[in-house]
């Protein structure tokens, strides 16, 4: 981790100190909001940690339940060098910041990180709001983006604490001299990016602060002397602004949300808060106002909520979309194949070669359309499946590949040889499908007069696991080496070659779900070498 300048690492420390947040207790805004990251991304673990000069403390925690950790050894400490950009840890264990971590190599077995940063107006990172998996995997953008609103919501609200408790301040200096009260609202108002204002027991404003005077269109200091009526128009204070005020004045602190519309702003949501001032016999003598403006939290919040449902929403027509394709599809294709293979069994003995040849075309479409619908139904399949992680011995799923492809080896007279083999963790149904489709591959494209031959080794790359799946096949043109991992990507008719182009497209995904990738090396009329890398994963529990 590279050095930091220490007068800016002094200015972030004030800047965070200034908040006076750290130790305290936990609030439902802050809880909230981990919990919607947590959702949104679709992790175990949310954090909103705030890094202190030797410590990284944690205001609200999803999934956990440590208060802090030595900032050394923290995660988000990585994100103050990030200059404000978020910080994207796939796989810990292929990072070697991160690869020796001992929440990597034990629990919680962290595999993948994505923290945004809390950016305060002085351009101060303070802390992070992160999300964490248990295995490696990417975030998506638009999960990058819910976590980024989400983050500056979160430093928007810790900023909003502080203006809370500059107002409690001023109500207890408004108890000296009137002229002193005034200095003191101005300096606080004037760096202020609230509207604040001071209003006597006539409903006569004594001060404003250039922000309101700027939402009620009015030049600095006109407002000053006129009557809250006067400003805001007679309907607004009778029906909702006076109430409150009467409230205030009558020795009630208040906390208020609603919408106002603005001459310079138009509508917008805001949340006040009113505190009776007091001189020094105890007497109200006004009311004290600070009004935030969170109408673009409000639209930020009501568009992450919308998120969260659409995402809801999609997971659940794409569960129903999968049984219509399993159940509606697959019933009229069976009808198909088990009628058409009656009717040549009956047209079998009978001088009819047209309507043999006619049917036959019904039951070759019929089977491409089944494979078809199952190939489509294995891949929608991978969004939805999440086996957990194990250790898988490449050998024994070898054995189990070869049991269920007998038939294919047998017939062509193929066979399968090992190399040096290993042991990796992965999802077992996922990593025995990408060997099963790569090694079925190799017995279908075969060279005429030649038995297929298929070679499977590992090789130990330091971070990762290497699989290459070898053939002496028909070999793929350097031209499509990119182009066949594509959906429905096919180099031959199903006159040749039996297929319907989702395989090495499952293979993929599958490589991805697994933080890997897959590519091909090949020479048309030679072979092809297959290259499956895996993350590997040591020390994490089966």
């Amino acid at each position: 981790m590279q050095s930091r300048d220490p007068a800016i690492e002094g200015a972030r420390l004030r800047a965070l100190h200034d908040l006076d947040i750290l130790d305290s207790r936990p609030e439902a805004d802050f809880d909230e909001l981990v919990g919607i990251a947590a959702k949104v991304c679709d992790t175990p673990i949310s954090l909103l940690t705030l890094i202190d000069s030797d410590r990284q403390w944690f205001k609200a925690r999803f999934g956990s339940d440590l208060p802090e950790t030595p900032r050394n050894s923290s995660f988000c400490n990585h994100a103050l060098d990030c200059a404000g950009s978020m910080l994207l840890v796939e796989d810990t264990t292929l990072d070697p910041r991160f690869a020796d971590h001992p929440m990597v190599t034990g629990a919680p077995w962290i595999r993948s990180y994505a923290g945004a940063p809390l950016v305060d107006r002085g351009g101060h990172t303070l802390g992070t709001l992160c999300v964490i998996d248990r295995r490696p995997r990417m975030f998506e953008a638009e999960q990058r983006s819910m976590l980024r609103a989400l983050a500056r919501q979160a430093m928007n609200d810790l900023e909003l604490r502080v203006l809370r408790r500059s107002t409690r301040d001023a109500s207890a200096l408004i108890a000296g001299e009137q002229r002193e009260r005034m200095e003191y609202l101005a300096a606080i108002g004037e760096a202020s990016v609230e509207l604040q204002v001071f209003i006597d027991r006539n409903y006569i404003y004594r001060y404003t602060n250039p922000v309101y005077d700027d939402y009620w269109g009015a030049k600095p200091g006109s407002v000053v002397g006129r009557t809250v009526g006067d400003v805001i128009g007679a309907t607004l204070f009778q029906q909702r602004i006076r109430p409150l005020l009467d409230r205030a004045l009558a020795g009630e602190t208040l906390h208020h949300r609603t919408r106002i519309h603005f001459p310079n702003k138009g509508p917008r949501c805001v949340e006040s808060t009113l505190k009776p001032a007091r001189n020094k016999s105890g007497e109200v003598i006004g009311t004290i106002a600070t009004i935030h403006d969170i109408d673009d939290l409000e639209r930020t919040r009501t568009e992450l909520m919308h998120t969260v449902a659409a995402l809801e929403q999609t997971i659940v027509a794409q569960k129903q979309f999968i049984h219509v394709v399993s159940h509606d599809l697959r019933e009229p294709l069976n009808s198909i194949l088990n009628f058409s293979s009656l009717v040549l069994e009956d047209y079998r003995d009978r001088p009819d070669p047209l309507a043999i040849e006619y049917v036959g075309y019904i039951q070759q479409g019929g089977r491409r359309m089944k494979a078809l619908v199952d190939d489509l139904l294995a891949y929608l399949r991978l969004e939805t499946k999440r086996d957990a992680l194990e250790a898988l011995d490449i050998g024994g799923l070898l054995r189990e590949i070869e049991t269920d492809l007998a038939g294919s080896i047998a017939d062509s007279g193929g066979c399968i040889e090992r190399g040096d083999l290993c042991t990796i963790i992965g999802q077992r149904t996922l990593i025995r499908l990408l060997l099963q489709n790569l090694i079925s591959n190799a017995l279908k494209f075969r060279r005429q007069g030649v038995a297929p031959r298929v070679r499977v080794s590992a090789v130990d790359h330091g971070n990762y696991w290497e699989l290459a799946v070898v053939d002496n096949g028909i070999g793929i043109a350097s031209e499509h080496h990119a182009a066949i991992f594509d959906l429905f990507h096919r180099l031959h008719s199903s006159d040749r070659f039996e297929g319907t182009g989702l395989g090495l497209a499952i293979c993929r995904r599958i490589a991805e779900m697994h933080s890997g990738s897959i590519s091909v090396e090949s020479v048309e009329g030679v072979g092809s070498r297959f290259l499956v890398r895996l993350a590997k994963v040591s020390g994490q529990e089966p």
